[in-house]
């Protein structure tokens, strides 16, 4: 099952080897920056079932402002989409943005397999869909306590909060 995708100009080529261990709907501050958008679809996979087979991307290191703990973006030097990030918290894996995958809808989407996180984060009028699990931060702990994922009945979206309309 070899599925491909890569940046914008097509200079940076990448391939993946199996299904994602997860799918993730990220509206954390630093999703919402670094794809200047309401937030990003990221799905990891191990190293091993992925191969960069084209091209060298330009390689960002950022610090998380949550966990302290590095990761490095990579990006095309041409046309600067960045398709995939790596993490001192996951050496084993590399997560990629869906976007750049050539068939961004190649693996199914369900409440087994996809998480929404940092929803406390994500810009008014997110909608979260009924029967997913959303988290209001991250949904892994790194040695702290997190709060477990609420499960809509139906279709939430998120709000303005109040000192936000005043």
């Amino acid at each position: 099952m070899r599925r491909e995708g890569g940046c914008l100009c097509g200079r940076i080529r990448y391939s993946v080897q199996s299904k994602p261990l997860r799918l993730y709907i990220c509206s954390c501050r630093f999703c919402q920056r670094m794809t200047a958008s309401a937030g990003n679809a990221m799905a990891p996979f191990y190293k091993e079932d992925f191969e960069l087979f084209s091209g060298t991307p330009d390689v960002y290191e950022h610090v998380s402002e949550g966990s302290g703990k590095r990761m490095w973006l990579n990006s095309c030097p041409t046309c600067h989409t960045t398709m995939f990030m790596t993490w001192e918290n996951f050496s084993k894996g590399v997560g990629i943005y869906c976007g750049s995958f050539d068939e961004p809808n190649w693996f199914e989407r369900t409440p087994e397999n996809t998480v929404y996180i940092f929803a406390e984060e994500a810009p008014s009028g997110t909608v979260f869909p009924a029967g997913f699990p959303v988290y209001a931060c991250h949904a892994h702990s790194f040695g702290g306590a997190i709060e477990g994922p609420r499960v809509y009945p139906v279709h939430t979206m998120r709000m303005p909060k109040a000192s936000q309309t005043s």
